[in-house]
């Protein structure tokens, strides 16, 4: 299994004209950051942020001369589907990408998450508030979990070896509340 953490989106300005092709990266999205698109005229073409287990999208249009929210599943991304934003009211294309990776570079955050998923699907990760639903999100150098519930976090390093080593020897994880900053251990 391959997952994806790269896209690049092709937009259009409504200002200008000018099409160009943006790379972003789920990496650079992660802890709810906002990412704009400018293009060189001065517009912001979209802005483009991670909600809970979806890339949302808010895409200025050709046609409409008006600003599109849009989203699609992170799965879709990670899964290397076509991304591809479409205008509600004309369906006119508004973005049109394609996927990319980036676990080359970051070979051991990928087999943490692909550690974290199996155990995740095993039941062994809950958290404090009983709810087993997390959210994941990827650095260069760690994870966090965060609870879809109450929102506690879960930093999970991925460094190096060593920390892989940690993860693997790891049966069960629980999470703390909101705000707090839990360690796994093993159970």
């Amino acid at each position: 299994m391959q997952i994806r953490t790269k896209f690049n989106l092709f937009i259009r300005c409504p200002n200008c004209g000018k099409g160009l092709s943006h790379d972003l990266s789920l990496f650079a999205l992660s802890g709810g950051r906002t990412i704009s698109l400018p293009c060189p005229c001065g517009f912001t073409k979209a802005r483009v942020r991670k909600y809970r287990r979806e890339i949302t999208f808010l895409v200025a249009c050709l046609i409409c001369e008006r600003f599109h929210f849009l989203s699609i599943p992170m799965s879709d991304i990670c899964s290397g589907k076509a991304i591809n934003l479409y205008c509600p009211l004309t369906q006119v294309p508004l973005a049109l990408g394609n996927e990319g990776s980036e676990f080359d570079e970051h070979p051991i955050v990928y087999e943490a998450l692909l550690m974290l998923e199996d155990l995740a699907l095993r039941g062994g990760i809950l958290c404090q508030c009983g709810h087993e639903e997390m959210d994941v999100e990827l650095y260069p150098d760690r994870l966090e979990l965060v609870c879809t519930r109450c929102h506690g976090r879960l930093t999970i390093a991925a460094a190096d070896e060593g920390d892989l080593a940690d993860l693997k020897a790891v049966e069960r994880i629980r999470m703390g509340q909101e705000g707090h900053h839990r360690s796994f251990h093993k159970e």
